[in-house]
């Protein structure tokens, strides 16, 4: 199948004609946009972020953590991906507990990959999300970004906040300024 794909892409001029395409056991297709390059290898362990059992998500949160170390091309299409995951709302009015893990593992990858395209999302979710879960991801990953403007953000959230349990996390991750910065 996958030496059929390689022929239709050299007829159709999108791989170069010198490409040898008689052992390739895999293929990685990035997809351009005027935006950003996506690679369609991410899409299954963006999958596995939705899955109940938490050891299929793990799994596809490692992967994504080691696919997003091959280039700073597949770590932006990680990123960008991880973003649109955010950005599913549904996934924090749903009641099932697997649909906000999904929201928080992949505020943690994010934090993790220190993307700080992600700053407007986890801003949000901080300052105005009913649970606190939720806010307690987002200062983790917020924390773990580590700039100036995450730095501020939790400034402004341990101002505003109530729940004991997400006041303790965002000192946490304030702290670190002094210990990292």
């Amino acid at each position: 199948m996958i030496k059929i794909l390689c022929s239709l892409l050299l007829l159709t001029g999108y791989l170069p004609v010198n490409i040898d395409v008689t052992n390739v056991t895999s293929l990685t297709i990035p997809i351009s946009s005027n935006t950003y390059t996506y690679f369609e290898e991410i899409d299954p362990y963006i999958d596995d972020l939705y899955y109940i059992d938490e050891n299929v998500q793990v799994i596809g949160s490692d992967k994504l953590l080691e696919l997003s170390k091959s280039s700073d091309q597949v770590k932006q299409s990680v990123i960008k991906a991880l973003i649109i995951v955010l950005e599913n709302n549904s996934l924090l009015e749903d009641k099932q507990t697997s649909r906000y893990q999904t929201w928080c593992r992949a505020a943690y990858l994010l934090g993790n990959l220190k993307a700080t395209q992600a700053t407007p999302q986890l801003r949000k979710a901080l300052l105005e999300n009913k649970r606190s879960f939720v806010r307690i991801a987002s200062a983790k990953a917020l924390g773990a970004i580590h700039t100036e403007e995450t730095k501020q953000i939790l400034i402004t959230a341990l101002l505003s906040e109530k729940n004991k349990a997400v006041i303790d996390i965002i000192k946490v991750e304030l702290s670190r300024w002094n210990t990292l910065s």
